[in-house]
């Protein structure tokens, strides 16, 4: 982070989102690097199981935070603001899927596993 060493924690934070809405495009690299790691793990978590769809949720998450930075009011903790924002579009994500994505009741030829219906099957 920034190097003085007079500077707290917080007025670091102040700083260097400061330099961020600046448009410094170093400032937005290091507040990126420092915010990535755990906002990634985050929608891993939601988004498991496609890793493209992941990256593009993250980027439009950092979109989100560095378009609306200047509406952070340093009354919480910034990690818990670039948190909220990377939930929150995840969900939107998951409310297009669900709008786009075809939908269909379960038939009664869906109950089967491997060519075998389902109440055929026993537990060992």
């Amino acid at each position: 982070m920034i190097t003085d060493n007079s500077l707290s924690g917080q007025d670091e934070l102040k700083v260097l989102i400061g330099q961020c809405i600046a448009h410094s495009r170093s400032a937005q690299k290091r507040l990126y690097d420092l915010y990535a790691p755990d906002a990634y793990g985050i929608v891993r978590r939601l988004v498991y199981n496609d890793e493209q769809k992941a990256k593009a949720i993250l980027n439009e998450a950092f979109f989100k935070i560095f378009r609306d930075l200047d509406k952070f009011a340093f009354q919480g903790a910034f990690e818990g603001w670039v948190r909220k924002i990377v939930v929150h579009t995840v969900a939107d994500h998951m409310r297009q899927n669900i709008k786009a994505g075809p939908h269909r009741e379960v038939q009664p030829e869906d109950a089967y596993i491997n060519s075998e219906p389902v109440e055929n099957l026993s537990h060992k």
